[in-house]
Parts: C-alpha cells; structure tokens; sequence
C-alpha cells in the first residue's frame, strides 16, 4: 500500500484491491477489467506471490494471486510473449528469484532504493533518463538515372501518360467514431502499411463538419475505419483539408491501433468456449438473433451469457446488430443501404474481436423489409497446433 500512496501522491493514477470494498461486478471480473485497462501492472515478487502465482499454495487460500497469475499467463499468451503491460517490482535482496519465469526477461525494479523506484517512476510516466534524438535529414548524393526501355507488351505509346493503377481502393469508407457519430465517405486512396493513409471525398456538409471535428488541432479522438473486408482501429496523427476542381479532399494518417476487447471474452465459462460466445455474436450482429439458452446442463445463467456477447470495452461499447438502425437512416435507398450495412458489420464483426478475417459477407434485400445475409469468418488462432475457427452460416435479418 506504502507504494501505491507515493506514486499516488506523485501523479501517478494507480490502484490496488485494499482500496475497495466490493466491486459489484465481483472480484474475478474486477481484476481482469482492472488489468485491461491499465496501462501497466505492477507485479509485486515475494515468496508467497510466486508460489500462489504457480499455483501451488495450499488449497482455499491465495486465490486472488493465482487467478492473477492465470489472467497474466493467458494475456501473454495471447500476445506471443510480447510483454508491454507487466513490470516485476522487488522489496529486498533475494527477491529476482520470486519472478514468474514468464516474467524474467522483463526489466524489474527495486522499489525500496530511491534509484530503483525513480527508475519504475520515469518507466510509468515514460520519462526516459535519455531521450533519443530526432532523425535528421538523409543526406542525397548525385546519381545518374538510366531510362529503363520499354517492352512491346507494356509500351503505351508516345502520347499516352503512364499511370499508377488503383484497381484495389474502396469506393465506399466508414469512418467510425462511435455509434452517434460516424460516416460514410467516398475515397480515392486508403492505404495500409505501418500507418493506415486515406484521402477521402465528402459529398456533404455534415461529412464535412464530421471530418473536421476529427481533424482538429489536438485530434483527440480514437476512430476506426472500415473498407472492403477490413477494419482498422487507429488514431489521427495528420489531418489536411484541400480542394481540388472545386471538390473537398480530406487526407488523413493514422496510428494503427489494437483491436481492443475484455479479456474476459477468452475464457471458457461452465461449458461456454470463446468459439461458442463468438458464434452468437456473429450472429447477434448479422442476423439480430437473441441466443435460446438451454436449461440445466451446468451452464452459465442467461445473463452472464448475455454479457458475454454483448459487452466490449473498446470503441464499440455494446454489441447489437446496426441492420435495423441503418435501415431507418438509409432504407429508401437499398443500394446504398446494403453497402453501408456490409461495412458496419465488418466493423463491428472485427473490432468486437469476433473473427479476425473476413472471407465472405453478401448482404441482399429479401421480402418483407428483410435482408438475406451470408457469411464465413475467421478468428484469430488461440493455440498454435490448433487450425483457427471458422464461422459459417446463412441467415435472414428482421430489420423491423
């Protein structure tokens, strides 16, 4: 606690268990919400933690360290050991072999030196003791350019103007903020390397000021964009407005970012494996369908599993179909309806971390103010000798 109060008292937002006194959400999901949405965890290695964090304390006792142990292994697991949450801290001499082996090749601190605890302070705050210079400038030196000749197959002949093809840009872009705010955009490039570029057409006011909202001096906002069979959280970095022949142009870049979702949704609960929870968010998402929960069995009560499918803690806060609302904004137009629906559902199929790939999603109007939908999708692989989890089906949406 002496610890959690000085980095308190010095701007630093951190939290332990001692200061509450029971999360109504219970103390299993309180802590694994807790380690989602920290930027870092601080891991306390003493005798009794490692043994409790092995698992091999006593039966009854030490459960809140071993089920932290647990949700720590599984979120490095998840990430291929690559580890920027967890940071060992140690209280004397003797404690560096108390470290989780999955934690040893992280950098660990003493806190009860002064150098060791500015070390952890300048690590949260991310104050490096030395800063990396900014890169310079590359220097350029003269070079001879060769004209390369041209082949008889790819010749265009001599008033013919070389172009660069774009056969694979989107026509239509989602840009999505949150549920009440979001856009459909035509685009003339979006590119996907180590930042996400995209140059897009606002054929509106309201796109227009919806853009600009984004594109603001301090861009604060997280956004996602959707095009094709991909969706991409991500962050503006650069925002530019022009125009050209008389037509708006918004040129972005952005971070890319992680798909963020609870670390709850990769468990197995009571029967319930995230395969099975995937599949009725898939189809919570396309087909507006409410799950008939068996009775008995040993399976979790319908309310548990309805948290499971519906809730999210990144950009998308609840999990529904979006089918029924677009069709109220964008009914009148099926076309366009239809178009826009299939990249909402990307959106939420992929951010929600339903599936990870996309590989079929036609949407078609049916009778009745219904829409036919058929669908297969990927989820990202849990083990490695495990082929990962497709999810296949058909199916009509009610959108009244």
């Amino acid at each position: 606690m002496g610890l959690a109060e000085r980095l308190r008292s010095e701007g630093v937002d951190c939290n332990i268990d001692q200061y509450e006194l029971s999360p109504p959400e219970g103390w299993p999901r309180w802590m694994i919400n807790e380690i989602q949405n920290s930027d870092f965890v601080l891991v306390a290695c003493t005798e009794n933690y490692y043994r409790r964090f092995r698992g091999h304390e006593k039966q009854g006792k030490g459960l809140g360290a071993q089920w932290e142990g647990f949700v720590v292994t599984q979120d490095l697991f998840d990430n291929a050991g690559n580890n920027r949450k967890f940071i060992p801290i140690l209280f004397s001499d003797g404690d560096a072999r108390f470290i989780p082996e999955i934690l040893r090749s992280a950098t660990h601190y003493r806190v009860d030196r002064d150098d060791g605890y500015e070390d952890l302070y300048r690590r949260v705050t991310e104050q490096p003791r030395v800063k990396k210079p900014p890169l310079g400038p590359r220097r350029v030196f003269d070079t001879a350019l060769a004209t390369p000749a041209r082949s008889a197959e790819t010749s265009t002949g001599p008033d013919v103007e070389m172009r660069s093809e774009r056969s694979d840009v989107p026509d239509l872009v989602l840009v999505y903020r949150d549920e009440n705010g979001f856009a459909f955009l035509p685009s003339s490039r979006v590119e996907l390397g180590e930042e996400l570029l995209l140059e897009l057409l606002p054929d509106d006011a309201r796109k227009s000021a919806f853009l600009a909202d984004l594109g603001g001096s301090t861009f604060p906002h997280d956004i996602a964009v959707a095009y094709r069979n991909k969706a991409i959280p991500g962050r503006i970095t650069r925002a530019v407005t022009s125009h050209q022949n008389g037509r708006e142009l918004w040129q972005a870049r952005l971070k890319v970012g992680k798909t963020n979702y609870s670390l709850f949704h990769d468990f197995n609960f009571n029967g319930y494996t995230p395969e099975d929870i995937a599949d009725l968010r898939a189809r919570r998402i396309l087909l507006n369908e409410q799950p008939r929960f068996p009775r008995g069995g040993g399976r979790l009560d319908d309310g548990m599993v309805e948290s499971m499918i519906t809730g999210n803690d990144g950009i998308i806060r609840e999990v529904r179909s979006p089918l029924p609302r677009l069709f109220v904004e964008f009914g009148d137009n099926p076309e366009y309806f239809l178009e826009a629906s299939r990249l909402m559902c990307v959106l939420y199929l992929i951010l929600t971390r339903t599936v990870e790939h996309v590989f079929q999603l036609d949407l078609s109007m049916g009778r009745d103010d219904t829409v036919k939908v058929r669908f297969e999708g990927q989820r990202s692989p849990r083990y490695a000798n495990v082929d990962p989890h497709t999810i296949k089906f058909e199916g009509v949406c009610n959108l009244k």
